[in-house]
């Protein structure tokens, strides 16, 4: 069992995003809710033949779930068809579940909301602006086929829009992290081809080529550079310019 658990997170690490992590969440979550369902008042809450069609909902979630898990295993790369498959087996069966129990999954709206923000800190805000439209409509038609959503239609006209006002505020936070990051890496490079040239002059200013080297090394340890780093310096500057 060990063995096999080490080769799925060898397999897993060497992915080049993170669909993996949000296949896990979506697990982890589906079975999260099927306890919920199987708890003895949620079963007293509804009627024998409307918990039988929660029951199988979730069900049917989780298999679709493990399903997904076991496409990434077998085909580790990016699959944008997979991302979108997965995000309306989310929605969709989301919205199934809190039409049929209504008021007992109301709480299941924090699931949509985590669900619409995770995809976009992991696959962007192209990704993000879907979910968001995705969720949109998964609520809404939960809150127009529901008596408990009805009856406080305030409550959802205000959940509603928060499905666009909150992902969308941290879609304008994440810009600016990403560019934040980007004008470091840049200044960065910068400041790393400006020590090389200096350097390079203060290298050229040694008596002959053959002492170069030992200029060198008595710049790198003034500076606190070490001479192994040079080389990535040379190629910092070629990407910076």
């Amino acid at each position: 069992m060990k063995r096999l658990l080490s080769r799925l997170r060898l397999r897993l690490s060497q992915r080049q995003d993170s669909e993996h992590g949000q296949q896990i969440v979506r697990i982890v979550l589906i079975s999260l809710i099927l306890a919920y369902v199987l708890l003895p008042s949620a079963r007293h809450d509804l009627p024998h033949t409307q918990y039988v069609g929660v029951l199988a909902i979730v069900l049917t979630g989780l298999s679709l779930s493990l399903l997904l898990f076991g496409w990434l295993l077998w085909r580790p790369q990016r699959s944008d068809p997979r991302r979108v498959l997965g995000m309306l087996a989310d929605y969709g069966l989301i919205a199934a579940g809190m039409i049929q129990m209504g008021e007992p999954l109301s709480w299941v709206y924090i699931v949509v909301m985590w669900v619409t923000v995770g995809n976009g800190m992991r696959f962007g805000n192209h990704y993000l602006y879907v979910a968001v439209a995705m969720a949109m409509v998964s609520f809404g038609s939960t809150a127009l086929s529901t008596p408990y959503w009805q009856q406080n239609a305030r409550l959802a006209i205000g959940l509603w829009l928060g499905l666009a006002a909150v992902p969308l505020y941290f879609s304008t936070l994440l810009r600016q992290l990403t560019e934040a990051m980007a004008e470091a890496r840049r200044a960065s490079a910068m400041a790393l081809v400006s020590c090389l040239s200096r350097v390079e002059k203060y290298s050229g200013t040694a008596a002959s080529p053959s002492q170069r080297p030992m200029a060198r090394r008595r710049f790198c340890s003034q500076y606190g550079v070490s001479s192994t780093v040079l080389p990535k310096l040379a190629i910092a500057i070629a990407t910076a310019t």
